[in-house]
């Protein structure tokens, strides 16, 4: 279905995929869940300041002597 005129492509997609159907997102869901438990639990990012002369390409948040995160985008 095409949108009609003042309905924005957004709207039309939200009418045509319920809202109420999650299924399609789980697999992420539970993928973010294990990266947030990791982080949680392994890496202490309150210590940590950013320090990206570590790294030649993306970012880097380090406590110098423990821990290191790098985000190579």
């Amino acid at each position: 279905m095409g949108a009609t005129a003042g309905e924005s492509n957004i709207t039309s997609a939200v009418k045509v995929h319920s809202v109420n159907d999650f299924r399609g997102y789980q697999r992420a869901w539970n993928d973010a869940g294990h990266a947030t438990e990791f982080f949680m639990d392994h890496v202490p990012f309150w210590l940590m300041e950013a320090n990206n002369d570590l790294v030649s390409a993306g970012w880097c948040l380090a406590c110098p002597g423990k821990a290191c995160v790098i985000y190579l985008p």
